[in-house]
């Protein structure tokens, strides 16, 4: 187990969390009968993209923001990992188009992105 600022980290989240870190996620883990990130705030649009996309679940209420994912049991260690680890790369992969396109901009070239997602 290892630990990212105020974090514990659990076996599944360790690649998850590591990418969110930007994002600040208030916890991860096992939350609500359910593997889980919970932040204290609403996360960025990719994060919310990336989850749909990727099958995970959005619940928003007083201000926190649970992105859950459905249908894994608590001692399903490996299909939890691998869900998050694919999360985890979507995340990393959108973050560099979003960063190059940055990029190309503050140097000058800037490119017409009709949308990033």
């Amino acid at each position: 187990m290892g630990k990212i600022a105020h974090i514990h980290l659990e076996g599944p989240l360790i690649n998850a969390a590591k990418a969110l870190i930007p994002e600040k996620p208030t916890g991860l883990g096992w939350y609500k009968n359910h593997w889980a990130f919970l932040f204290n705030h609403k996360p960025s649009e990719r994060v919310l993209h990336i989850a749909h996309r990727t099958g995970f679940r959005v619940y928003e209420e007083n201000n926190q923001t649970l992105i859950a994912l459905p249908q894994v049991k608590e001692y399903e260690i490996n299909k939890a990992t691998q869900k998050f680890d694919i999360f985890a790369e979507e995340y990393k992969k959108m973050s560099k188009r979003v960063a190059s396109i940055i990029t190309r901009s503050i140097n000058g070239n800037t490119p017409i992105v009709k949308t990033i997602f």
